[in-house]
C-alpha cells in the first residue's frame, strides 16, 4: 500500500471493492482493511467500498468505514436490484438515501453493467445524483455509458449549473 500511495499521480485508493472481498471477509474484517490502509496509505485518501445485501448492513458498512478513517464510500447497488429494482426507482432512492444518511462521508456511487439487471436508469441515477448531496461522484461500469452521458453531462435540472448543487 506505501508503494502505491507513494506513485505520482495517485490520487485515492478503493479497497473492500469486489474483487472478493464483499464474500471472503466479514464486517470486522472489512474494517480492519480500512484501518490498515488508511494507516498505510498516509495523506492519500482511501475510498471504503460498500457491498451488502441490504440497506441495515451496507450503513452498517458505511459506519465502519468512517470508524476506521475512510475518506469516501464506493456504494454499490444490492443484487437484489437484480431481481426487478429498475422497475421501482424509489427502493434505489431510499437505498441511497438511507446510506448516505448512515454516516458523513461523501458517496460515490457505482453505475454497474445494465446486464446485470443491477444498473441504475438514466433517470434514476440523475435523480439520485441531483437528491442525495453526499453523492460526488458515478463510477461508471456500465455497458453502455453513451446513456448516461446524454442526461448527466448537461447542466443541473435544479439551477440549470453546470455543475453540481
Amino acid at each position: 500500500m506505501r508503494d502505491i500511495a507513494g506513485t505520482p499521480g495517485v490520487r485515492a485508493v478503493v479497497v473492500n471493492g469486489h474483487a472478493g472481498e464483499a464474500t471472503s471477509l466479514d464486517r470486522a474484517e472489512r474494517a480492519q482493511v480500512v484501518s490498515v490502509a488508511v494507516a498505510a496509505a498516509g495523506s492519500l485518501p482511501v475510498v471504503a467500498g460498500v457491498v451488502a445485501d441490504d440497506t441495515r448492513g451496507a450503513c452498517a458498512l458505511a459506519q465502519d468505514a468512517a470508524r476506521a478513517g475512510a475518506s469516501a464510500l464506493l456504494l454499490f447497488p444490492p443484487a437484489v436490484f437484480a431481481q426487478g429494482a429498475g422497475a421501482r426507482p424509489d427502493m434505489a432512492h431510499r437505498f441511497v438515501s438511507d446510506v448516505a444518511g448512515a454516516s458523513s462521508l461523501p458517496i460515490v456511487l457505482f453505475q454497474l453493467s445494465r446486464a446485470s439487471g443491477l444498473a441504475f436508469s438514466t433517470e434514476t441515477l440523475a435523480q439520485l445524483c441531483m437528491d442525495v448531496p453526499a453523492i460526488v461522484a458515478v463510477k461508471e461500469g456500465s455497458d453502455v455509458p453513451e446513456r448516461s452521458t446524454r442526461t448527466t453531462s448537461g447542466p443541473c435540472a435544479r439551477c440549470r449549473a453546470r455543475s453540481r448543487c
